[in-house]
């Protein structure tokens, strides 16, 4: 029989990010689940951006300390949030490969569901590779649950 423990929601800085966390938050409270929010400074963005001559080795510090701030208030909202509901719940903040942090933390915590939001429109067969959402839902080593934004009428 497969049962539900524990609970990852991978977060970032986008507008879906509040809706997705709080079905993850529903989802532990109804199972009484514990649950994990992950995010994830994206190294990696921040290195290309600076190989590409995009951002300069000041500008990509500067990049870097303001995503770490965001995901800090996004990982206490949340947190708030699910504390509020009663749902145990930690908050880990990251910093590497989005991908290759979120597998890493599955493995570690021993995580029983991995609940991310929709993925954006790949436009090209490259992107299936090389999409995060799409890597994350390869190789992560539980099922993973994709939370759709209800349809905007």
């Amino acid at each position: 029989m497969f049962i539900i423990r524990h609970i990852m929601v991978a977060v970032s800085a986008d507008s879906h990010s509040a809706y997705v966390t709080k079905c993850a938050i529903s989802l532990a409270q109804m199972l009484n689940a514990k649950l994990t929010i992950i995010f994830v400074v994206n190294r990696y963005l921040i290195d290309e951006l600076t190989k590409t001559g995009i951002l300069a080795s000041d500008e990509a510090k500067t990049f870097e300390r303001d995503m770490e701030e965001e995901g800090k208030q996004f990982l206490a909202r949340f947190k708030h949030i699910a504390e509020n509901e009663k749902v145990s719940c930690e908050t880990i903040l990251a910093h590497g490969v989005v991908h290759q942090r979120i597998i890493e933390a599955i493995k570690k915590l021993m995580v029983d569901l991995l609940v991310i939001g929709d993925m954006r429109d790949l436009y090209s067969s490259r992107g299936v590779f090389y999409d995060e959402g799409e890597r994350i839902l390869r190789e992560a080593a539980c099922p993973v649950l994709v939370i759709k934004l209800p349809a905007q009428t």
